[in-house]
C-alpha cells in the first residue's frame, strides 16, 4: 500500500485509516476534515463550535477578599450583595466554607457563595 506524507502534519494518512490508530478523537477530526472540505475548514469548524466558558468578572471576589470584609466588620447581608452582584473567583470547598463561617458569615453568605460558584 501507498502512503503520502502530509506536509501539515508528518504523520502519514494511511496512519489514519483505522479509529484505532490515534483513537476515536483523530478519527472524528479526519471525518470531519473530509465532509468539510479541509483542514482549515475543520479548523474553523471545530474553534467555532468548542464550548467556551463564561468570562469571569475582573471585580469577582476571592476567597480572602470576603473574609477580609468580614473580619474588618462589614455584615454579612452586605457581603451576600456584592457576592450576587460581582460572583465570586474560586469554587467554593467545604474547607473555604468553614473558614468564611469562622470569619462571620451566615448561613445566607454561604448558599449565595455556593450559588454563584454554581453560576447560577
Amino acid at each position: 500500500m501507498r502512503c503520502n506524507w502530509s506536509a501539515a502534519t508528518l504523520i502519514p494518512p494511511c496512519a489514519f485509516r483505522s479509529a484505532t490508530a490515534l483513537g476515536t478523537a483523530a478519527h472524528s477530526f479526519f471525518t470531519l476534515r473530509r465532509l468539510t472540505g479541509g483542514w482549515r475548514s475543520a479548523c474553523r469548524f471545530i474553534v467555532h463550535f468548542t464550548r467556551k466558558e463564561a468570562p469571569v468578572n475582573p471585580r469577582a471576589l476571592s476567597r480572602d477578599d470576603i473574609i477580609s470584609l468580614l473580619s474588618g466588620g462589614v455584615d454579612s447581608s452586605r457581603v451576600v450583595g456584592l457576592v450576587k452582584d460581582r460572583g465570586v473567583k474560586f469554587s467554593a470547598t467545604p474547607q473555604d466554607l468553614d473558614a468564611i463561617r469562622a470569619a462571620g458569615g451566615n448561613q445566607d453568605l454561604v448558599q449565595a457563595i455556593q450559588a454563584a460558584a454554581a453560576g447560577k
